[in-house]
């Protein structure tokens, strides 16, 4: 059976603004990806995200992500 896993993903690489995260989804695993209250999403990696619990978040299975986003001032 597949395992559920969630990360919280709070800090990535920040350049001028812009915070890039990875995430590495081990095979026959799926994960939550959550990002930080007021994320403005701006390459999302074919991902779709939806509001829970404040955050932006995305189920994911196997294999690797990038998304990138700002934070609203």
């Amino acid at each position: 059976s597949r395992r559920q896993r969630q990360m919280c993903i709070e800090t990535g690489q920040v350049d001028d603004g812009k915070i890039t995260v990875t995430a590495a989804i081990p095979p026959n695993a799926t994960a939550k990806i959550c990002l930080e209250p007021g994320a403005k999403l701006l390459e999302t990696d074919g991902l779709t995200f939806a509001e829970q619990n404040g955050c932006p978040t995305a189920q994911v299975g196997s294999g690797q992500y990038r998304v990138s986003y700002t934070m609203e001032q």
